[in-house]
């Protein structure tokens, strides 16, 4: 029997043509998805004689399995709770990770950064103490991203456990528990190798995640169904062709069976809570954001000193910012974030081109744009020299944009009028198309400006207790 099962697994892992059927399928449209991101480590190459003894990482292939297993079991755990009515709409999840995927930045931990903004939530394997991966969470959490954590029991996996959680039942920053998945049983199995061949196969699931989810759907049933029906997108995945003999069919039921128990019903309960977070808000393409006529009627007063986690600055010139330096110095006193101002540099090209557009004469303006620039630097990089960086870019200016928090505001950039008599408008950073629009706009720019101002500035103690006590009148309204 062994040899005929091996002999099985060997066809099965083998390409087999599409059918004309499979080729209009893969013509079809991309549909609406679910991004997600997975933060877990690498895992090393146990095949490798150098890191065969290492006792603190999990090998390459048990991260693989996980991963591989996770694209699966989220999708097939959201289509059981959308079939028993515990979630009111369906949509495939894209589950990428930091190798898999397209990326915007040659910059590991920066594409890492972006993916997860863009994300619509993670999934994070905190069985291990990774200091990575912990960063990674921690930035997950900032963005307001709902996230799962899993966790694999020391039993399953070949490493000291004084470098995993022993509890089962830790939780994360947010007070989750963790949802424990095993992946050994699958692995342990006859079959692994043919699943994991399959599941593995980039036609159909890495690249095309979603495509693939979508196109399969109506063949899935729920689990308390008739019994030969077909429960799992993993299960029809494996059975797909060439179709696997009678004796193998069973064997692959039988894993199915161990997949449900171990990866499939430890996500199930996590998949309501998502959904209703996904319904607030964080997946819509339509919703309403909140209009000011002006930046003086947004009220930044009170929105810079109340701001906790971050204040962000993009703007063509400082000068209309100058009369908040208190209310900003507020906030940096209250709290630890650190302040981030990208303006255009006075002496850019482009300066020209936007003074004529608003009417301005240029040489004054660009005076403006630096007295403004200092002011900044001497009132709040000086006093708070190790929580305020400041940048300037030479681009042609295209966006007037401050991060408060959890909330983005735009000022609309026109011909006749400074943006700061403009309309301004207000989105949640979690909505959808910010992390286009305005986060990936600002890492660029960030990224090619030029420092004028680090944490590490320093200037003469008289010239800094002059700014002290600017900075002091400014706050206290003198």
């Amino acid at each position: 029997m062994k040899g005929k099962i091996n002999e099985n697994v060997e066809n099965l892992t083998q390409e087999s043509p599409m059918d004309e059927k499979d080729k209009e399928k893969e013509k079809d449209p991309l549909p609406e998805s679910i991004s997600a991101f997975m933060m877990m480590p690498f895992g090393s190459d146990k095949k490798d004689p150098d890191q065969q003894e290492k006792k603190d990482t999990v090998s390459k292939g048990e991260q693989e399995a996980l991963y591989y297993l996770t694209i699966f079991g989220l999708n097939d755990a959201y289509y059981q709770n959308y079939k028993n009515n515990s979630v009111k709409k369906w949509k495939p999840i894209n589950l990428e990770r930091a190798d898999i995927g397209a990326g915007w930045s040659a910059d590991l931990l920066e594409n890492v950064f972006l993916k997860i903004t863009k994300s619509d939530f993670c999934v994070t394997d905190c069985t291990f103490k990774n200091m990575n991966v912990a960063l990674e969470c921690g930035y997950a959490i900032a963005n307001n991203k709902f996230i799962i954590p899993i966790k694999r029991p020391i039993d399953d996996l070949q490493i000291d456990e004084t470098h995993v959680y022993s509890s089962p039942n830790i939780s994360d920053l947010a007070g989750k528990l963790m949802q424990v998945v095993r992946t050994k049983p699958l692995m342990d199995h006859e079959m692994w190798p043919v699943v994991f061949e399959r599941m593995k196969d980039p036609t159909k699931v890495v690249f095309n995640q979603a495509k693939y989810f979508y196109q399969r759907k109506d063949n899935i049933e729920p689990f308390l169904e008739k019994a030969d029906s077909i429960k799992t997108f993993l299960f029809q995945c494996v059975c797909e062709k060439p179709e696997p003999k009678d004796y193998v069919r069973v064997k692959l039921e039988e894993f199915e069976t161990l997949y449900r128990e171990h990866i499939v019903r430890p996500l199930y309960s996590v998949i309501r809570p998502l959904s209703e977070k996904l319904d607030s808000g964080a997946t819509e393409v339509e919703y309403t954001c909140q209009a000011y006529a002006t930046r003086d009627d947004a009220n930044f007063s009170d929105v810079f000193s109340s701001a906790r986690k971050r204040i962000k600055i993009l703007t063509t010139n400082l000068q209309g910012l100058t009369g908040y330096i208190g209310d900003i110095a507020i906030a940096l006193e209250k709290n630890e974030f650190k302040l981030e101002v990208l303006t255009l540099n006075p002496d850019s090209e482009f300066v020209n081109s936007r003074g004529k557009l608003i009417g301005k004469e240029i040489r004054g303006f660009r005076t403006e744009m630096s007295n403004s620039l200092e002011k900044f630097k001497k009132q709040l990089g000086i006093v708070y020299d190790s929580k305020v960086s400041i940048k300037i870019y030479s681009e042609f200016p295209t966006q007037i944009t401050y991060f408060v928090d959890d909330d983005v505001y735009s000022s609309v950039v026109s011909v006749n009028h400074q943006s700061r008599q403009n309309i301004v408008f207000k989105v949640p950073i979690s909505r959808k198309g910010v992390a286009e629009s305005f986060l990936q706009h600002w890492d660029t720019i960030w990224a090619r400006a030029t420092e004028v101002l680090s944490p590490q500035t320093v200037l003469p103690q008289s010239e800094s207790k002059n700014s002290s006590e600017c900075v002091k009148k400014n706050r206290d309204g003198a």
